[in-house]
């Protein structure tokens, strides 16, 4: 991918949704956060340790400083608990990011992508994949994980339900992102890692507007719920008639590849891009951390593909986006990559919306 060579916005939005409201009465919290391209620096650089900081607290307004220092610190144990040298994972907290806090818009729209994140991930954990579709012209917004702010889901028997209210999340986070003037709402991809695969599928049943869809090793893509997520609010598969992307391992072994939910979404084009090298973690920030931590990469079994894994990703992500969101003229999808080739699930007659 083209390296980002613009300084990137980032904004906090805090919404509610008062059709959800909690147990003691508020409205459902949905806190947003939205990358932007810019024209010009106006302030600090963020670190990643403000990245971590990003979703602490509540949700329902911005973290203080002492609730933002203590998610970083409890992030920076986290890493060294997982054997990253404690020198690299101090280092990594002070990394510079690419994003300045409220920067001024570059002008002109842009195209709307949104991110649902993994199961008990904030904004942090594809904060990097953000800004660089943000540097490539794309307003980029996420939401926090509903097990992050509302607790863990207890059996199977909760993705269904737990997916649902995350792409309801997400249906928010439109909203307000729309009102943002440098917005485009006419163009939506949206990208799911993990969990978030399972709403981010959901949203584009409940929203025409999507026009792309990108799994990162997405739980639409194993046998785990594949069976409870069709009685999930607003399933719909004729809904779905959309350019999906499927980007998985086959490593890890909750996560053994199965195409059978995919393969039912008759109305969908599909590909599939198996990559070699990657762990379902480094689908996160953390493969793109890890290049400067050698022990972080140690601890998450990275290896010398790894790292060329993570950048095919970031480039087929954006090549999916590009084509049928954006619709910029260049080379025409599928791209052609002898080490991570694109392969449809099945042949099928597909006009693209």
């Amino acid at each position: 991918m083209t390296p980002v060579l613009l300084v990137i916005g980032l904004q906090q939005l805090f919404a509610g949704d008062a059709s959800r409201p909690l147990p003691d009465g508020p409205p459902r919290p949905v806190p947003v956060v939205v990358w932007y391209r810019t024209d010009g620096e106006t302030g600090r650089q963020i670190t990643w340790g403000d990245v971590i900081g990003l979703s602490a607290g509540s949700g329902r307004a911005a973290p203080s400083k002492d609730e933002a220092a203590r998610a970083a610190a409890g992030y920076r144990s986290f890493l060294v608990g997982a054997k990253v040298e404690e020198a690299e994972a101090s280092g990594l907290m002070r990394s510079p990011m690419n994003a300045v806090r409220d920067a001024p818009p570059a002008k002109g729209k842009a195209p709307i992508v949104l991110i649902a994140q993994g199961n008990g991930d904030g904004p942090e954990a594809q904060a990097f994949l953000a800004e660089r579709l943000a540097s490539h012209g794309y307003v980029v917004a996420t939401t926090t994980s509903p097990t992050r702010l509302f607790g863990p889901m207890k059996s199977e028997a909760d993705i269904a339900p737990v997916a649902a209210d995350q792409a309801r999340d997400l249906a928010v986070a439109l909203k307000e992102v729309e009102k943002l003037p440098f917005a485009d709402g006419r163009r939506i991809g949206v990208i799911g890692h993990s969990f978030g695969a399972r709403a981010a599928l959901l949203f584009t049943m409940s929203e025409p507007r999507t026009q792309a869809l990108v799994s990162l090793d997405g739980g639409i893509g194993v046998a785990t719920g594949k069976d409870v997520l069709p009685a999930a609010r607003g399933w719909d598969p004729k809904k779905a008639a959309i350019p999906i992307l499927h980007i998985y391992e086959d490593v890890e072994p909750f996560m053994a590849p199965d195409f059978d939910l995919l393969g039912s979404l008759s109305g969908a084009r599909v590909w599939l891009v198996k990559v070699d090298g990657l762990r379902h973690v480094h689908f996160t920030s953390v493969g793109h951390l890890m290049r400067g931590s050698s022990s972080l990469a140690k601890a998450t079994s990275a290896d010398e593909s790894s790292g060329r894994a993570i950048e095919a990703v970031d480039r087929l992500v954006l090549a999916l986006l590009d084509e049928f969101v954006a619709r910029k003229r260049g080379p025409k999808w599928p791209p052609s990559d002898a080490a991570f080739p694109v392969r449809p699930l099945r042949s099928t007659s597909f006009a693209p919306k």
